[in-house]
């Protein structure tokens, strides 16, 4: 007997929600943290007096991802001593040989290599073209599209009619921003180029990163906090090195002046900044192994959003001593609630139920296997209650009063 449900029919509607995007909100808060640290030390303020140095203190950060290593490690091996456990871990290595598969020391080696030297390059790059009020250029069109090509290249991830929209009214918003804050003038092309450039390849590194963070987690199964462990080491090798010649040829970055420099104050900034960057990174490779590299997409853009509200309150509405006309920042703050919420789209925590736009999100596609499941049992029920007796030329039939029935095929 088919059941009637009653469906209301709304053009907005909420897809799969998970108490884990409370992630997000509590990465947003420590990337906040970071921010407001690095603008009260001396140090990293500004345009950045020691770039490397600050470099060191975010390898480092990475660093103590050892602990959760030592942590999943230890509960790991807890559980294979478990002797059921370790039997059902080798029948799942059987049928699923590709999970079985463990990577050399090599391998892995060039994996994290690889992951640290992009990081790290991105990470110089921006600590040297520092990136402030006069010189912002909005980057969403650029991240969108490099994240949406890197999860082709790497997850072979499709896309359907709810993420093409999201992608071009992100970029049109974009561009829409950059023109409200005058990126596009000629005088400020030919003053700033230089620092557009390098914060759109930045924004492309980090696009890649996390892209190269997935798949490594979801293709070769590498632990997360492995990654950014040897991903720490990697880059804080590679940071001595560069502040050894930096120092010695005393440019950009000189290691002397900063132990001469270094005070209590600065101290416990910076301790406090390599903590808060630890918890965000560590949040940051759990969001993306939980979900995907659009959700950070999502947290920094959050960021974004309550960075340009501080700044504003803090600044007392000025931006470089120019007060900011009043349809400057309602106009900001439309684009930033239009962006949000397009990438709520995107990421299919937002739902839109009309021109076949939630057809293919993930909660739709779960819901029609359930109903083809229940439709499919129905079906095999009804056949239970009817036995061909091959050769005979009969159908028995069981009534619902538990009685037989013979029909012939002839009457049929």
């Amino acid at each position: 007997m088919a059941s009637k449900c009653k469906c209301k029919c709304k053009l907005i509607s909420l897809g799969q929600i998970n108490k884990k995007f409370l992630l997000i909100i509590i990465l947003v808060i420590f990337s906040l943290c970071s921010m407001l640290i690095r603008t009260k030390t001396k140090f990293f303020s500004d345009k950045q007096e020691h770039p490397i140095v600050y470099c060191l203190t975010y390898s480092l950060s990475l660093c103590f991802s050892f602990i959760f290593l030592v942590i999943y490690k230890f509960h790991n091996k807890k559980k294979k001593r478990d002797k059921i456990e370790v039997e059902q871990n080798y029948l799942i290595s059987l049928l699923v040989p590709n999970q079985a598969k463990v990577i050399s020391f090599m391998e892995k080696f060039l994996l994290f290599s690889l992951v640290a030297g992009l990081d790290y390059l991105s990470l110089v790059i921006s600590s040297l073209f520092w990136i402030y009020g006069a010189n912002y250029v909005n980057s969403w069109p650029v991240v969108i599209i490099s994240m949406t090509l890197f999860s082709y290249l790497f997850l072979k991830m499709k896309l359907y009619r709810h993420h093409y929209l999201s992608i071009i009214i992100i970029i049109i918003i974009g561009l829409l921003y950059n023109v409200l804050l005058d990126v596009f003038e000629a005088k400020n092309i030919s003053e700033n180029y230089i620092y557009f450039i390098t914060f759109l390849c930045t924004e492309i590194l980090h696009s890649l990163v996390y892209f190269l963070y997935k798949y490594y987690m979801y293709i070769k199964y590498i632990i997360s906090f492995e990654i950014l462990f040897y991903q720490g080491i990697i880059e804080l090798l590679f940071g001595i090195i560069t502040l050894i010649i930096t120092t010695s040829i005393n440019k950009v970055d000189n290691f002397i002046d900063f132990c001469n420099e270094l005070d209590v104050k600065e101290g416990l900034l910076i301790i406090f900044l390599i903590i808060t960057n630890f918890i965000s990174n560590a949040l940051l490779i759990t969001i993306i192994n939980i979900f995907s590299p659009f959700h950070i997409f999502l947290a920094d853009a959050l960021s974004g959003f309550l960075s340009f509200f501080s700044t504003l309150i803090e600044n007392k509405g000025m931006n470089n001593g120019e007060e900011i006309e009043a349809y400057v920042i309602v106009l900001s703050v439309l684009f930033f609630i239009i962006c949000l919420f397009m990438i709520l789209v995107y990421i299919e925590i937002i739902q839109l139920n009309f021109c076949g736009l939630s057809n293919m999100t993930i909660k739709n596609i779960q819901l029609r296997a359930q109903l083809d499941c229940l439709e499919n049992i129905g079906k095999i029920e009804d056949d239970k209650n009817r036995i061909d007796t091959k050769g005979d030329g009969y159908i028995i039939e069981l009534t619902e009063e538990n009685s037989m029935r013979l029909t012939s095929f002839d009457d049929e």
